[in-house]
């Protein structure tokens, strides 16, 4: 159930968001794009990771106190996101302590691919 929700106010929102904006000439041949739609689905991302915040008071995850794919998929979009301008809103304190939470897991680390470093992007 959180899976679905977090894809449908959130994920899905951010990747057409830059498919459709920062990210279309890599998508136009591949997929319909509406390039006046990438702003408003960026918003709509902004505003699901709003709601989040407000259902993560008292949660180390999304979840309670476990982790889940629900914070592994929307954990991998953010990092992706943040690098393509789309970042979490500073005032999202609960998503914000989340995200640095996963950050300082071992495997969070580990799981990066050798060149984002020089790419400047994780997730």
């Amino acid at each position: 159930m959180w899976n679905r929700r977090i894809e449908q106010k959130i994920t899905g929102n951010i990747y057409d968001g830059f498919q459709f904006g920062e990210g279309i000439d890599m998508f136009k041949n591949r997929r319909w794009c509406l390039p006046e739609a990438a702003d408003g689905l960026k918003a709509s991302a902004q505003d699901g990771l709003a709601w989040l915040d407000k259902q993560m008071e008292g949660k180390k995850f999304i979840c309670g106190n476990r982790i889940t794919i629900a914070d592994l998929v929307l954990y991998c979009c953010t990092k992706f996101s943040a690098g393509v301008g789309q970042t979490i809103d500073p005032s999202l304190e609960n998503v914000n302590a989340w995200s640095n939470r996963i950050d300082q897991r071992p495997s969070a680390e580990a799981s990066l691919h050798p060149a984002a470093e020089t790419v400047g992007m994780k997730g």
